[in-house]
């Protein structure tokens, strides 16, 4: 994902924006094959990968819901948008609260 980190932050973005959020700025929190991105200032995480891996995107999301409706303890996906898988320039982006990191975790502010 380090290639494409550039794209797929604006891509997050870029879905976030044309959901209706405000995003002025984003901190990419984790980056593996998939990135973490926390969106400010509507304050929103996005997960965002190669929409080649889009399965893995509606399997969580759809996870996500069911272990909401049994009331387990779970990061809940954002809830001003429907929830669901977004594909924007090539990338999938799914959207959820954004919950403080513990103490310790650092943040990887985004060249984007």
């Amino acid at each position: 994902m380090t290639s494409n980190r550039n794209r797929a932050v604006a891509a997050a973005m870029g879905a976030a924006a044309a959901l209706g959020l405000t995003v002025d700025d984003a901190i990419v929190l984790q980056e593996s094959n998939k990135l973490a991105v926390r969106l400010l200032p509507c304050d929103v995480l996005a997960r965002v990968a190669e929409e080649r891996i889009k399965r893995w995107a509606e399997f969580e999301v759809e996870l996500a819901l069911r272990l909401a409706e049994t009331g387990s303890p779970v990061a809940a996906l954002e809830p001003r948008v429907a929830p669901g898988v977004y594909v924007r320039d090539g990338f999938v982006v799914t959207l959820w609260t954004y919950y403080e990191p513990m103490p310790g975790n650092r943040e990887l502010r985004s060249s984007a």
